[in-house]
């Protein structure tokens, strides 16, 4: 067995195991602990091909077909994950118009690591329809199967989740402190090195607004201040209008109405620039 299908292989039995309802300690034996098959499911190279057979063997699997498996499930996942992808797009570009059949289309076990996704992407689309108890239900769940999945860190699925889970604390429940508390775990398990890079825009802009309404200005300013430092890299012309918007605001709490105006004015300059003037 190569080196580097270890921890392919290693996550293909773990579903397997999971799927058969089995737990660590009710498929262990004297044979083989539930630490070493921790350690196999993890992909840890000095777990011994023999105790790979084993838990094959246990598992009704037949380990001279491991390659044969591990092509099927990779081409299997692969496949799954375009899906997922092109649902995702879809609901960046039509929102609340998204078919939910297209959710029907979509067959997935639960004990699929992509299952997680499939959910992040529910909650997404039923926040995009205001359904927010609904929504909520599938960003919490998704966030109780992330800790299962250490390899979706760098998914950045974590923050987002978190970005709307605030934003449904706010709008829904009427619950800045708890939205901006959110809001700031969100920030806290962003990964700057992950995907869905343009979520931190989005979150520090959202924290200014939570900020602001709650009267703490000048943190509300600090971050706006290092917004505006970067705002030569925000693609996101939503999250650019807002930072206007916002400091607008504050500057009108400090009686600051010359200057507000210049930022109303370019605020609604990127408004029309970007078919938002009825924002």
């Amino acid at each position: 067995m190569k080196p580097s299908d270890y921890v392919a292989f290693g996550k293909y039995l773990k579903k397997i195991r999971r799927k058969q309802g089995h737990s660590l300690e009710n498929i262990a034996d004297e044979n083989i602990s539930s630490a070493t098959i921790s350690n196999l499911e993890r992909g840890t190279l000095g777990v011994s091909e023999e105790k790979i057979q084993y838990l094959c063997q246990k598992l009704n699997l037949d380990f001279s077909q491991y390659p044969i498996l591990l092509n099927e499930e990779t081409d299997k996942q692969n496949k799954l994950l375009r899906k997922l992808k092109g649902i995702e797009r879809l609901l960046n570009y039509i929102g609340s118009e998204f078919p939910i059949n297209r959710f029907d289309s979509i067959s997935i076990d639960p004990e699929d690591s992509l299952y997680l996704y499939f959910l992040y992407l529910k909650g997404r689309y039923y926040y995009k329809k205001n359904m927010w108890v609904k929504s909520r239900e599938y960003f919490l769940e998704t966030q109780q199967l992330l800790k299962q999945y250490p390899d979706y860190e760098k998914s950045n699925i974590s923050p987002y989740c978190y970005k709307e889970l605030g934003r449904i604390s706010y709008f829904y429940e009427g619950d800045t402190e708890k939205a901006l508390y959110l809001n700031k775990q969100g920030l806290d398990t962003f990964r700057p090195d992950g995907e869905r890079a343009f979520i931190k825009y989005t979150l520090l802009v959202t924290e200014a607004f939570y900020l602001e309404k709650l009267n703490r200005n000048g943190e509300a300013n600090h971050t706006l201040n290092q917004l505006f430092e970067q705002e030569t890299q925000i693609d996101n012309s939503d999250v650019r209008v807002n930072m206007y918007e916002i400091r607008a605001f504050l500057l009108v709490k400090d009686q600051h109405f010359k200057e507000a105006r210049k930022y109303v004015e370019r605020g609604v300059e990127l408004a029309e620039a970007n078919n938002q003037i009825d924002r």
